[in-house]
């Protein structure tokens, strides 16, 4: 896989993701069992704008070609997608997500590895 195909693949995600948390924040909790209460409505929108932002900076940054650039991309995006991959591999085990956490436990481990990947074993130089 190229960088550029996993920015792109982010970029979907990301901007669909996000987006769903923006428009359908309540069914997009129920999905992962919590209960759609104000506080959880509202946290869900602020990480769907976040979600949406890193999706579309990834589609937007599909085509950066100046190693650098790229470097920062997958440095920020490995430690990033590991650190969400961490959070909701607990919210998991805790119980706070039913079953489907174990969705975003993937998603977040998958991209964290591919960043991961293309940071330090084949790096741009």
């Amino acid at each position: 896989m190229k960088l550029r195909t996993l920015l792109m693949l982010t970029g979907i995600v990301g901007v669909t993701y996000g987006l769903s948390a923006l428009l359908i924040p309540a069914v997009l909790l129920s999905v992962y069992g919590i209960s759609p209460g104000p506080a959880e409505v509202l946290t869900i929108r602020l990480f769907g704008v976040e979600i949406f932002a890193v999706g579309l900076v990834t589609w937007f940054g599909r085509n950066v070609t100046e190693a650098g650039a790229q470097r920062a991309f997958c440095l920020g995006l490995s430690i990033a997608f590991a650190a969400g991959a961490i959070v909701s591999l607990h919210g998991t085990l805790s119980g706070v997500m039913n079953a489907v956490g174990w969705l975003a436990v993937g998603l977040f481990a998958v991209f964290a590895l591919g960043f991961g990947y293309f940071q330090f074993v084949k790096p741009r130089t």
